[in-house]
């Protein structure tokens, strides 16, 4: 039976509105009274692939178990393309023909290391257990660049009386 065929049958509500298991919502809690103050779905303590359906009254409850990793990657944009085009007018690394192939390896190693630092800078987010599994270190910086540039607009610095224009001139 669906979720809207039991809820209109039995006059029941679902509570549960964040997928479960994947990105289904298999796992379902129905309730007669709107009693709850909050519903959260979280990582099971115990081992399986289903989340865990919390539901509680009173203050919102934080996570007491959550794990945060540092992830760093690399942005890249067309303008970092284009920069570093337009700058390789010469090559990375001469190879010396009767040098040794580790310290020629290492040589051009370390001069595209130096590339990508100076074009393309190593950037680090955090990630937590909280975050949807589609969460990446890329998809979390531009979550937090968008919050950041959100809260100055609201700020006042350059907005209108409605904070609905957001037009530079």
């Amino acid at each position: 039976m669906s979720d809207s065929e039991l809820v209109e049958r039995t006059g029941l509500r679902s509570i549960v509105s964040k997928p479960t298991r994947g990105h289904s919502k298999l796992d379902r809690v129905y309730v007669s009274d709107l009693d709850y103050s909050g519903v959260k779905v979280i990582k099971s303590v115990a081992k399986s692939d289903h989340m865990a359906i919390v539901a509680y009254t009173g203050e919102m409850k934080t996570a007491v178990c959550k794990t945060r990793g540092d992830c760093t990657f690399r942005k890249h944009t067309a303008a970092q393309h284009a920069r570093f085009l337009a700058s390789g007018t010469s090559p990375v690394h001469v190879v010396n023909q009767n040098g040794d192939p580790q310290e020629e390896f290492d040589k051009f190693y370390t001069a595209l290391l130096q590339l990508m630092d100076e074009y393309y800078p190593e950037r680090s987010v955090t990630i937590t257990s909280g975050d949807p599994a589609y969460v990446t270190s890329a998809v979390k910086h531009n979550a937090t660049a968008e919050k950041q540039t959100d809260a100055i607009w609201a700020g006042g610095e350059g907005s209108s009386s409605s904070g609905q224009d957001r037009s530079i001139n």
